[in-house]
């Protein structure tokens, strides 16, 4: 079994710390949660009054998913540059900067729709410039959990990460639509905006406080004095005696070398991008479903939409709760994949709303399993200058696959029926369940 990636010097700095409190009480991790979810939070406002401007401006679906496009190609095209300058930088201005930005760009698509809505293609360019900027800072956020919360927390970190981004998202949402109708599209996106600034003077200072707490030797929520684990970026970047620094591109490449011979990131890349192929199109397909199938009035559907995060926190909860007690990780990832299958198909079947409600709690519940650990396990294997390029590919594979899912899905559920088509997808999800499990050793051998 490939062995947990450890930190030079860290077995003697940090004492396994196993209780909840560790995290709770350390102030830059906080920080930087807090700041991450607010972000999470303001986007909700943006994404529900940017849609429905353009869908009041130009009544285009063409336009609709010509933003969708946008995120999609910028993530292709920027997610391993991203990751790549995310670990050769000091990852808290990196941050800090794309915040900053995004704040800038939100706050110009503000103006731009309330006073030249006819200017939708600034509006476009704008948002280009939000999406590019936020895959800066997406990398940088999810590797800086191993120096903010510490190599025996990794799991509670993630989970509780994970727990508050989808509480900030649905909660943004809601109360986007609220500030919305109450006082238009415009002003959600000036809330949207200000989320940002809030955010990286948030993150700032979280950067700060850990700084000061690696410069004094400090034990994070402990106050003891010790030689405390330092950031190998942050190392690198103030050492002066380092050699020069690689071109980007070489970098990138070294990158894409170690996810290619690294037997744990190769795993991951090969799961990760593939269970999002099937399970994109069967979200989809289950919204189809409830309108033709199940005939879901509008309170229905809101339940059936409501399901899916419901559950997904209840299982992340339950990964953060059990933390250290959970073992055979590896094979609860496949279990929850492999069990996503019948789900699915089991839905097909349903003709009631309850039982449909319990259906997609449970998939998003076993997806928390299929995706949370798998999280935790990169962060674990991979060392932590590579994390940054590491979670950038994944982010640009797993922006072309599931597109690629939802084209054939949709003309597959035009042609044989959304029913059917959902069924189909849940045995093949199945399949994947079982394949992985049988030549994916080092996610298997997770523990």
């Amino acid at each position: 079994m490939q062995a947990e990636w450890k930190q030079p010097g860290a077995e003697s700095a940090v004492r396994s710390s196993a209780s909840s409190a560790s995290l709770w009480h350390n102030r830059p991790f906080l920080l930087l949660l807090s700041g991450y979810s607010l972000s999470v939070f303001g986007n909700g406002f943006q994404s529900i009054a940017l849609s429905l401007w353009i869908l009041e401006t130009t009544g285009s679906a063409r336009m609709m998913s010509l933003v969708m496009g946008i995120y999609m190609l910028s993530s292709l095209l920027f997610g391993a540059v991203a990751g790549t300058v995310s670990d050769r930088s000091n990852r808290i201005r990196l941050m800090t900067a794309a915040d900053l930005l995004r704040a800038l760009c939100t706050a110009g698509i503000a103006l731009v729709i309330g006073l030249a809505p006819q200017l939708t293609f600034a509006v476009l360019i704008l948002v280009g410039m939000t999406a590019v900027s936020g895959l800066f800072h997406s990398p940088s956020m999810q590797t800086s959990l191993v120096r903010f919360a510490g190599q025996d927390q990794i799991q509670r970190s993630t989970s509780l990460v994970n727990i508050m981004e989808n509480i900030a998202r649905v909660s943004g949402l809601a109360l986007g639509g609220v500030v919305i109708t109450w006082f238009g599209g415009v002003a959600a996106i000036w809330v949207d905006s200000f989320t940002f600034i809030l955010s990286a003077i948030l993150i700032s200072q979280a950067g700060a406080y850990i700084a000061a707490r690696e410069r004094q030797g400090i034990r994070a929520g402990e106050g003891e004095e010790l030689a405390a684990p330092p950031d190998p970026v942050q190392e690198s970047l103030n050492c002066k005696s380092h050699p020069p620094r690689k071109k980007l591109l070489s970098e990138m490449w070294s990158g894409l070398q170690f996810m290619k011979n690294d037997a744990a990131a190769r795993a991951v890349m090969i799961l990760s991008p593939s269970l999002m192929l099937f399970f994109t199109s069967c979200l989809m397909l289950i919204q189809v479903v409830a309108v033709k199938v199940w005939k879901v009035n509008p309170a229905g559907f809101g339940l059936i939409e409501a399901a899916f995060p419901v559950g997904y926190l209840t299982g992340s909860f339950l990964i953060l709760t059990l933390d250290q007690r959970l073992r055979r990780r590896g094979w609860l990832i496949f279990a929850g994949i492999f069990s996503l299958g019948p789900v699915f198909v089991l839905m097909t079947f349903s003709r009631s709303l309850v039982i449909s409600v319990l259906l997609i709690f449970a998939a998003g519940f076993m997806f928390a399993f299929a995706t949370l650990l798998v999280q935790i396990l990169l962060r674990l294997r991979v060392q932590p200058d590579m994390l940054g390029r590491a979670f950038g590919i994944l982010g640009s594979l797993t922006s072309v696959l599931p597109p690629a899912g939802l084209a054939l899905s949709a003309f597959a559920a035009d042609l044989y029926g959304p029913a059917p088509t959902l069924l189909i997808i849940g045995l093949l999800l199945s399949v994947l369940g079982i394949l992985s499990f049988a030549g994916l050793k080092p996610i298997r051998d997770f523990d």
